[in-house]
């Protein structure tokens, strides 16, 4: 066992203490609301922006930015409230156990995916020249990059899915702003080049059992 296998167990440990912290609604409540409040943000960030400026004004760059974050925080506000107030319910009920359980599951998963993607990262791009060593030496590395690879396949899995009902609640927006564009552009060759990090990971990894 080296140094890093001693963070990730420690980062393992405090997203899992965290998860059963807070409860499987809370998180689920959460993550659902960061994916909500980009798609509001997207539809009615004009409209704020046009409240902020008047109707009449053409809302320049910055009023649109405006307008976005405004939505996007509101959004995430309200769903950390009402997560709160789910999370406080259920807590008092039988059914508190089980959340509690299934909090401390969703954390961990989340630990897995997060450092997992980051050492595959880490180990093809390394700011240092001495971290591909301790990735290589570490123990816990394997276990840890197959569920981040399992993880993400069955992410990739349901996703069709789970756009089909975001699109139904979300209304597009068939014109978003410049800075949404450039984003999302970054956004997605960052999504294709990891896929290809992960791709030669799992070969990698299958090659060494």
């Amino acid at each position: 066992m080296n140094f890093l296998d001693l963070i990730l167990l420690i980062v393992l440990a405090w997203l899992t203490f965290k998860g059963w912290r807070i409860g499987l609604v809370r998180s689920l409540v959460g993550l659902v609301g960061l994916i909500l409040a980009y798609g509001f943000a997207l539809s009615y960030g004009d409209l704020a922006s046009g409240m902020i400026t008047g109707e009449n004004a053409e809302p320049g760059e910055g009023a649109t930015l405006i307008g976005f974050l405004l939505v996007f925080i509101t959004t995430i506000v309200i769903c950390y409230i009402a997560g709160r107030i789910l999370h406080t319910a259920l807590q008092a009920t039988p059914l508190g156990a089980v959340n509690s359980i299934g909090g401390a599951a969703f954390g961990l998963a989340q630990a897995l995916l997060i450092l997992g993607l980051a050492t595959i990262l880490l180990r093809a791009y390394p700011p240092h020249s001495s971290i591909p060593g301790y990735i290589d030496d570490s123990e816990l590395i394997r276990p840890v990059q197959h569920s981040a690879i399992a993880l993400m396949d069955v992410i990739r899995m349901i996703y069709p899915k789970a756009s089909g009902l975001y699109n139904r609640l979300v209304p597009g927006s068939e014109n978003p702003p410049d800075f949404v564009d450039e984003a999302n552009r970054k956004a997605e060759e960052a999504r294709a080049k990891l896929e290809e990090l992960m791709q030669q990971s799992k070969e990698k990894l299958d090659k060494k059992e």
